[in-house]
């Protein structure tokens, strides 16, 4: 979808809400005081709707955002000119930004990190006993 937002201002947001629920991303939008909020928050309400209609047996609540990515836009109607030295002119730059939204379903009970057990959720380096050795010099 092309919206009329600069793409780093829908970008922050769409960092924000990526591999989350889309009901958790739904309500985080709705009470967010950025300006890409209600812009992000109509395309996930949108590919919500895309998926219960392609596919009619799809839970809903396993549905999560896999896919959020934000790139500059058009601006070929937008076109003016501003006068500049010499006689010049520049055409002024106003934001527009291609959103992309992707959706895919957890599987079963699956978490955010994909097991029940909360210690395999951590960091891997964080699991190893490390052995440090000061070695000064003589």
């Amino acid at each position: 979808m092309h919206a009329r937002i600069s793409p780093r201002k829908a970008r922050m947001i769409a960092n924000l809400v990526r591999g989350k629920d889309a009901t958790e991303a739904l309500q985080l939008l709705e009470f967010t005081p950025k300006a890409g909020a209600p812009v992000l928050r109509k395309v996930i309400q949108s590919a919500v709707s895309n998926a219960r209609v392609k596919n009619p047996g799809q839970d809903l609540d396993a549905l999560f955002i896999s896919k959020a990515t934000v790139d500059k836009g058009p601006n070929k109607n937008m076109r003016r000119w501003r006068p500049r030295a010499m006689g010049r002119a520049t055409q002024i730059q106003k934001g527009v930004s291609h959103i992309v939204i992707e959706l895919d379903a957890r599987l079963g009970d699956e978490r955010e990190h994909g097991t029940e057990d909360p210690s395999v959720w951590l960091p891997t380096w964080r699991h190893q006993d490390v052995d440090v050795q000061v070695v000064r010099g003589q």
